[in-house]
């Protein structure tokens, strides 16, 4: 999408309310290039889950 945190506008109602953007969790596929960028032995399992 090309978007970053500037981009975002933040809205709420008397700050009493906070709206989330909900998203599709998807397995990455990634090449084995790809994965070598993200190997770095410190990855936690959550990461080395959404990576692999």
């Amino acid at each position: 999408m090309g978007l970053n945190r500037n981009d975002l506008e933040l809205k709420a109602d008397g700050c009493t309310k906070v709206y989330v953007w909900h998203t599709r969790t998807e397995r990455t596929l990634l090449s084995q290039r790809e994965r070598l960028k993200f190997w770095r032995g410190s990855l936690n399992d959550i990461e080395t889950d959404a990576v692999y």
